[in-house]
């Protein structure tokens, strides 16, 4: 069954550069049949089955603080620095990545289509860094703890 028939979704993108156009299904394009994983159930339930399975998976890696006593700080430096890698690649294949293409492809860049998306990383690291180092001057964390105490909700 090529893509586009039976029950799935057909989906193609260009994957090389040039001009000219092409077909669904020739050469140069990814043809990628969306659904078809489980094909035989709505896009609800498969929404929903995605949904528990990445909960669960979540779950039983937070269910390791369990499992793993405090003193071992080892094993959480390398955990950390795991997810760290993990939150890194999928951030440059699902965003930088794609973005970079998206400025090839428009062509008013040339050469420098990386520089636009190099200034918006730079601009969200620029934020998340001011904005770690304001954390302490905000009164809303010292108010808000305040608040808990004097409800008895911290003791």
């Amino acid at each position: 069954m090529g893509c586009g028939e039976g029950r799935g979704l057909c989906r193609c993108e260009t994957r090389v550069q040039g001009s000219g156009s092409k077909q669904c299904g020739s050469p140069g394009f990814l043809c990628s049949q969306l659904g078809a994983m489980l094909p035989d159930r709505s896009p609800v339930v498969q929404a929903l089955l995605g949904t528990l399975f990445t909960w669960g998976l979540t779950a039983a890696g937070a269910a390791l603080v369990f499992v793993f006593s405090g003193g071992q700080k080892r094993i959480l430096d390398g955990s950390l620095g795991f997810a760290a890698g993990v939150m890194l690649a999928a951030s440059y294949w699902s965003l930088l990545a794609p973005a970079i293409e998206m400025a090839e492809e428009s062509g008013k860049y040339g050469v420098f289509a990386f520089f636009p998306v190099a200034v918006g990383f730079a601009l969200g690291a620029a934020f998340v860094y001011f904005a770690d180092l304001m954390m302490p001057f905000l009164d809303c964390f010292e108010s808000c703890s305040h608040h808990r105490l004097r409800s008895g909700v911290l003791k």
